[in-house]
């Protein structure tokens, strides 16, 4: 069996097989770094306590704005909110 590898490495493909394992090996480590990044941008994040209704709710007329947050200053020219 060893013998079987080392001729392997010592013929004239052995180039061809190098190649071939270096695409493989390229072609798996794309698809670990794109499932990997598919698979954390449709996780969900945690929501923000922002999110989260004060307790007691305020007594005021159904889809009133209950909470506020500032926008910040660097917006672009026009932008409106």
């Amino acid at each position: 069996m060893y013998t079987r590898i080392v001729r392997i490495w010592q013929s004239p493909n052995r180039w061809i097989l190098l190649l071939a394992a270096t695409i493989t090996a390229g072609f798996f480590g794309a698809a670990v770094t794109l499932f990997a990044k598919y698979y954390r941008a449709a996780t969900p994040q945690t929501p923000s306590s922002f999110y989260t209704p004060p307790q007691p709710l305020p007594q005021d007329e159904p889809g009133s704005i209950i909470r506020r947050e500032t926008l910040p200053n660097n917006l672009p020219e026009g932008a409106q909110a």
